[in-house]
């Protein structure tokens, strides 16, 4: 086994502590979102929850893509002897420490069970998603409402112009259409 320099130990503590920092990042930023759809549903701002439907969108569009990109290569793939791979005997053994390994689960059983539980997963995520979509609508509907009686405070009927009575109307001259020529 290769010794290390302190310099290639530097510069992989310095990788680990970019993607700390850029993880810590995300998940401020997630609270953030989550918190301004908390607020926006609070206060009923419709504007305030879409920023939080298109982070749920895209997870479950990158949730989707990891999981197919996993179940089409799991199978074929040599983890062992990819150099590509970081932490490669770690992962090779995560299905090891697992409580269903003392069972003896065949790998296709096993690929089976994740994938059922990949879809439980996302049909939850699509539900949430859909609440997310009809407490907008709503939202936006109220809103709309709202607008709508604060523009026009008067009666919309009353506006209109009164037909006149019917003795007036019959009163009125009627033109004759022109006559037709060939």
């Amino acid at each position: 086994m290769m010794s290390r320099t302190k310099k290639e130990t530097a510069i992989e503590y310095q990788h680990d502590a970019s993607d700390y920092c850029v993880g810590l990042v995300i998940i401020f930023c997630y609270f953030l979102i989550t918190a301004m759809m908390i607020k926006g549903v609070i206060q009923h701002r419709s504007s305030c929850l879409l920023p939080f439907f298109c982070l749920q969108l895209f997870d479950f569009f990158i949730t989707c893509l990891t999981a197919v990109g996993l179940m089409s290569y799991y199978p074929d793939f040599d983890y062992e002897d990819s150099a590509k791979f970081p932490y490669n005997q770690e992962f090779m053994h995560w299905k090891d420490r697992l409580p269903v390994s003392k069972w003896d689960i065949d790998n296709q059983w096993f690929v089976f069970i994740a994938l059922v539980l990949f879809l439980a997963i996302m049909i939850i995520k699509a539900y949430c998603i859909a609440c997310i979509w009809a407490c907008y609508k709503y939202i936006a509907a109220q809103e709309i409402d709202d607008h709508m009686q604060s523009t026009s405070p008067y009666d919309t009927e009353a506006l209109l112009p009164k037909p006149p009575c019917y003795d007036d109307a019959i009163k009125i001259p009627v033109d004759k259409p022109p006559a037709y020529q060939a």
